[in-house]
């Protein structure tokens, strides 16, 4: 797993797609081959990105959200209060 920090945008990689996230386009998860988009994930403000397998989770302010890595399917979301 590899993350990446740049201006605006927030980067994980978990051997075959690449996820990135970004405050005002949300989450994306990327052909890592051929550049093309997998799905798009819906989170205002995304930043941080971790992947664990199937589970990518993405951190907005005051939320944190587990997708499924495969289709992008929200898993759960959890309020943080900040």
């Amino acid at each position: 797993m590899i993350h990446q920090e740049g201006e605006g945008w927030r980067l994980a990689w978990d051997g075959v797609r690449l996820f990135a996230a970004s405050s005002s386009s949300g989450v994306f998860a990327l052909d890592a081959a051929h550049g093309g988009t997998l799905w798009r994930g819906e989170l205002r403000g995304a930043g941080r990105l971790t992947v664990d397998g199937a589970r990518l989770y993405a951190v907005a302010p005051g939320l944190v959200r587990a997708f499924r890595t495969g289709d992008g399917a929200k898993l759960w979301s959890h309020a943080t209060g900040d």
